[in-house]
C-alpha cells in the first residue's frame, strides 16, 4: 500500500449551512487522524465533490431558474458571472473544502476541479470533481441538471489513474448533456465515483473506441432510512492495471 485517498461524493451537509460543515470538519479530521495512526508512513489525502444537500436553497438567486438558463448552458462561459451567482448557494461548501486544501479560485473550478497526486513516487493519480449540483433545486427534478461542456477537463497528459467524481447518476442530467458528458468521461477516465442514490452498485461501461470505464455508485454513510449504511474501498494496482472493489 503506497497511498490512501478518502473520496467523498457529495451531501456532506444536509442543507449547506455553516454549522453542518463544522460538524463535518470534526468528523473528517477524526477519520484522517485514525487512518494516519493505522497506516504510519502513508500519506492520506481527502477529496470532495458537492451534492444537492451542499446547497443552501433557503433564498437562492432567481437566476438559477433552469428553464431560463437552458438555452445558454451549452456555450456558457464557465468562468463567468452566471456560474459564480448560481454556485453561490454552495458557498459554505467551498469554504469547508478550503480548510482541507481544496480551493476553488474561479467559476470554472467551482464547476470542475482537478487534483493530481503522486503515489509511491512514480504513479500519478488524478481526481476530477464535476459539480452536478450547481443548478440543484428543491425539489430536485430528473433531467434538469447540467455540467457545461465549456468546463470539461481533458488533460493533455493523463495520469496513470484518472478518477472522475460526480454526485448525481446519469438520469439527473439533461439528456443532451448526459450524452456529451458520458462521452467525455469515456475518453478521459478510468473510474467514475458517484453518490446520491444511497445504494451501492457498479457498472462496466464500454466506449465506442473499446476502452473500459467503471462506474461505482456509493451507498450513504449515514441515512436512517436506508437498509444499509457504509462506504466502499477500491484497491488499485496501476502497474498491473487492475482494481478490486470491497
Amino acid at each position: 500500500l503506497s497511498a490512501v485517498f478518502v473520496v467523498v461524493t457529495g451531501d456532506i451537509a444536509f442543507s449547506g449551512l455553516a454549522e453542518e460543515y463544522d460538524l463535518a470538519d470534526a468528523f473528517f479530521r477524526d477519520v484522517l487522524e485514525c487512518l494516519t495512526q493505522a497506516l504510519p508512513g502513508i500519506v492520506i489525502q481527502i477529496i470532495f465533490t458537492p451534492g444537492n444537500h451542499d446547497c443552501d436553497l433557503i433564498a437562492p438567486p432567481d437566476l438559477r431558474d433552469y428553464s431560463l438558463l437552458r438555452p445558454r448552458l451549452r456555450a456558457l462561459d464557465a468562468s463567468g458571472a452566471i456560474v459564480v451567482s448560481c454556485a453561490s448557494v454552495q458557498s459554505k461548501y467551498f469554504e469547508f473544502t478550503a480548510r482541507f486544501g481544496q480551493t476553488h479560485a474561479n467559476g470554472r473550478e467551482m464547476l470542475v476541479k482537478r487534483l493530481e497526486f503522486l503515489a509511491a513516487g512514480i504513479h500519478r493519480v488524478a481526481f476530477t470533481s464535476y459539480n452536478s449540483a450547481w443548478l440543484s433545486q428543491n425539489p430536485e427534478r430528473p433531467g434538469q441538471l447540467y455540467i457545461p461542456e465549456t468546463a470539461f477537463n481533458s488533460p493533455e497528459n493523463p495520469a496513470d489513474v484518472e478518477v472522475a467524481m460526480v454526485h448525481h447518476p446519469w438520469n439527473w442530467l439533461d439528456p443532451d448533456n448526459l450524452s456529451t458528458f458520458r462521452s467525455h468521461l469515456e475518453s478521459t477516465g478510468d473510474l467514475i465515483l458517484s453518490g446520491h442514490q444511497h445504494r451501492a452498485d457498479n457498472h462496466h461501461l464500454q466506449s465506442p473506441s473499446g476502452s473500459s470505464l467503471y462506474l461505482i455508485e456509493g451507498r450513504a454513510m449515514y441515512d436512517p432510512r436506508a437498509v444499509e449504511n457504509g462506504f466502499q474501498v477500491v484497491l488499485v494496482a496501476p502497474t498491473q492495471e487492475r482494481w478490486q472493489l470491497h
